[in-house]
């Protein structure tokens, strides 16, 4: 997997230097905020900044950082609005306190609350080993909408089919599967009403599959986000 090193972030918003590589943390952050919703363009370009320090400039929508390792310890993010011309000159949109711990896997997302307001969540990945044979999913409720049913479906796979009630906004499910072909619906929470059906695609093995609503219904912007991470050992 292809890291950042920071070396010259390390001096600039000083990083503790006695974390070494087997308990620093796993750390990816996540543009998961359509312009659209915002009134702006779809690809919202966004700057962001660690403990006050310039880390990346005009991030567009959708898109994921590989993996920064970091010391355990608590971080302050810092997003805003892209500025091409002045790169981290306004006020930030999102300005959050995050800790994360020795050997943890995590990806703090910029997203939207349920009631369409911006905000961040931090999610936590078990990457541990998976059975042969078998992946880990984890379904992520990063979208301006009420909580659902999620309802994770294996076809001809050896895998059984698995719900998770009440899936509200900021928060995630994780479950093992093996690979093989698999789609995920989501409900209105405690209803028969359907309000997204994914296609049918396959899901190999010894892999995390992270998947991501974000969006809005009523703009046209929900829509699903899928992205894979290393499962360790």
């Amino acid at each position: 997997m292809k890291r950042f090193f920071l070396s010259a972030l390390v001096a600039a918003v000083g990083f503790a230097g006695t974390a070494t590589a087997q308990n620093e943390a796993d750390v990816w952050i996540l543009h998961g905020i359509n312009g659209t919703d915002l009134g702006a363009a779809e690809e919202f370009l966004v700057d962001i900044q660690l403990n006050d320090a310039p880390l990346l400039a005009a991030v567009p929508f959708r898109a994921r950082t590989d993996a920064y390792e970091l010391a355990p310890g608590t971080y302050n993010v810092k997003i805003s609005a892209a500025d091409l011309n002045n790169p981290y000159s306004q006020p930030p949109v999102i300005d959050v306190d995050v800790t994360f711990a020795a050997d943890g896997n995590y990806t703090v997302m910029a997203h939207l609350a349920e009631d369409g307001a911006v905000t961040a969540s931090v999610f936590e990945h078990n990457l541990g080993a998976a059975a042969f044979g078998q992946s880990r999913v984890g379904v992520h409720h990063t979208a301006a909408a009420p909580a659902v049913d999620a309802f994770v479906n294996g076809v001809l796979t050896l895998g059984s089919s698995f719900s998770v009630p009440g899936v509200s906004n900021g928060l995630q499910a994780e479950a093992d599967i093996f690979f093989g072909f698999w789609n995920i619906a989501l409900n209105a929470a405690g209803t028969q009403t359907t309000v997204f059906q994914s296609p049918t695609r396959f899901l190999g093995f010894n892999k995390y599959f992270g998947l991501y609503f974000v969006g809005t219904l009523a703009n046209g912007t929900f829509e699903p986000l899928l992205y894979t991470y290393p499962i360790q050992g």
